[in-house]
């Protein structure tokens, strides 16, 4: 929750962390959303703990995989950072539906 409550207050900041030495208007823009996006995940999983919560967050995680799937598409220079997200949140979205996760 801590990552997405600095990416909506100081993207910037956040995306400066990550190697973004000019951040333009759409890319902090997205920080923002990503970062309101990590903050009612976490919210939903501790509000629905156990599988419930999992669904929640494979869903959101899927979302995620789409926007920046999306996102990478129209320009070059977002391709490489967005495509790694969408891999990292795909691997969590796996991993949250796994068969031996989903017995707990």
């Amino acid at each position: 929750m801590a990552y997405g409550v600095a990416l909506l207050l100081k993207p910037r900041v956040a995306l400066g962390r990550v190697g973004v030495r000019r951040a333009h208007r759409a890319l902090v823009a997205t920080a923002r959303l990503l970062g309101a996006r990590n903050v009612v995940q976490a919210a939903a999983e501790a509000r629905f703990p156990g599988a419930r919560g999992r669904d929640l967050g494979a869903a959101v995680d899927a979302v995620h995989v789409a926007s920046m799937l999306a996102f990478a598409a129209p320009r070059s220079d977002r391709r490489r950072p967005a495509l790694a997200s969408a891999a990292v949140a795909g691997l969590l979205c796996a991993e949250e539906l796994h068969p031996l996760r989903r017995s707990t």
